[in-house]
């Protein structure tokens, strides 16, 4: 799948976002901290977010096994806790309602989370900026927004499984309780369109984990 960060491990990359800086920034800080980030340092026009790269699962691990090893795997618990994964992103405005954002990331793990908010929360709103170089360049119609997530019928989904459908339309629509429900009964439907195929494949996942069958079209 295109990737508009790229794929290296250490390093940063430019995009444009269709929409204020302020409400790029709103995004990010809003994905990052439901992924565990807190908050370095927030301005008007960037946010710096971390978080430690071991989690409390892991800790609890390495000390019993820090038990076994005469405190070899604390050391190790120590060394991970101090390792964080930062990111930080910087938004300034641009011609035609637009932003410039500059994303960096210090390794793997925290791309991959950057990489999942751009193409989960921004989609078809973040477009390649002409002078990066990171990049890959994708064909021109996976950058377009033309695609359509297709919810199909449901008429033979269970009550739990509309409930969580609905909840994954309102989610990635403006619209209400009760339109969202309509729009599932009466199924098939177009949950959302002008998207871009990334963004059309993420929303299509989320309503098959749901309990749903969905399709995409250009």
């Amino acid at each position: 799948m295109y990737s508009l960060l790229g794929s290296q491990g250490l390093g940063g990359n430019d995009f444009l976002f269709r929409g204020s800086p302020t409400e790029c920034l709103n995004s990010a800080t809003s994905y990052l901290a439901g992924q565990g980030y807190e908050i370095e340092m927030r301005s008007e026009t960037q946010v710096s977010m971390s978080r430690h790269s071991v989690t409390s699962g892991m800790g609890c691990f390495l000390l019993i096994m820090s038990l076994f090893t005469f405190g070899a795997a604390l050391l190790g618990l120590l060394a991970l806790y101090l390792i964080k994964r930062r990111v930080t992103v910087v938004a300034v405005s641009a011609e035609g309602n637009s932003s410039r954002v500059t994303v960096t990331w210090s390794n793997e793990e925290a791309r991959k989370v950057l990489d999942a908010w751009v193409t989960e929360e921004l989609g078809s709103r973040a477009r390649p900026w002409g002078h990066s170089s990171g990049a890959a360049q994708a064909p021109a119609s996976e950058l377009q927004g033309n695609y359509a997530a297709i919810l199909e019928d449901t008429s033979a989904m269970n009550s739990n499984q509309k409930i969580r459908v609905v909840k994954v339309v309102r989610a990635a629509t403006d619209l209400g309780l009760k339109e969202s429900k309509k729009l599932v009964d009466e199924a098939p439907n177009i949950v959302k369109d002008s998207l871009s195929k990334e963004a059309a494949e993420s929303l299509k996942a989320k309503l098959e984990k749901a309990g749903a069958t969905a399709t995409i079209r250009a």
